[in-house]
């Protein structure tokens, strides 16, 4: 098998990240080399944050994570040349994985530590928020005030709930075979450069 190479950056102030895909090994740069047959379980996570979009794929294996990112702003995404080479590095990655291990399920969404983290940071606002709407009817504020600081007290609420829902630890992700998300992937990248 020939070796494929993709070459993107993964962030505005980052410098360029080379991939090199040879049979079942995969390398980026000098900060990592994969043997994909090593593989335990692996995430791609895409999410949008204060108009940044997050683009990764997690490998496991058991001496840690190794992941391909990408992160700019979501509006310049689909215009972005490195995002699409992104894109198609992680499909070939994922054809890899598929070779290297036949039928390996890949999750949607983040995995492991920073779906806790997530979580906690989402119940941490959620109990700010209850707290601080308590303590505003315990001490009884005036009607003006506390029509001023309902609605910052809402938002925290909403988003604690929306963090702590989106990422409860206990719930399983939805989880595909790595050569079927490949075809998303490349699908989604022959769309992609055919619009601006």
């Amino acid at each position: 098998m020939t070796a494929q190479s993709f070459t993107w950056k993964p962030a505005l102030l980052a410098k360029q990240d080379t991939l090199t895909l040879e049979g079942t090994t995969a390398r980026l740069d000098g900060d990592w080399t994969l043997d994909l047959r090593d593989v335990e379980d692996a995430a791609l996570v895409n999410q949008v944050l204060k108009g940044n979009r997050i683009v990764r794929l997690d490998l496991y294996t058991a001496d840690g994570r190794r992941s391909l990112g990408y992160n700019a702003s979501a509006r310049v995404y689909r215009a972005d040349p490195d995002a699409r080479t992104h894109l198609a590095a992680c499909a070939a990655t994922l054809r890899a994985l598929d070779q290297a291990r036949p039928g390996q399920l890949v999750a949607l969404g983040v995995i492991r530590g920073g779906r806790w983290g997530m979580f906690l940071i989402g119940l941490g606002t959620l109990l700010f928020g209850s707290i601080l709407g308590i303590s505003m009817l315990a001490t009884g504020v005036s009607g003006e005030r506390l029509a001023t600081a309902a609605i910052p007290t809402i938002v925290l609420l909403a988003m604690g709930a929306i963090l702590t829902y989106g990422n409860w630890p206990w719930r399983k992700r939805p989880r595909v075979k790595a050569a079927a998300l490949a075809t998303t992937l490349e699908e989604m990248h022959a769309h992609d450069t055919t619009r601006p």
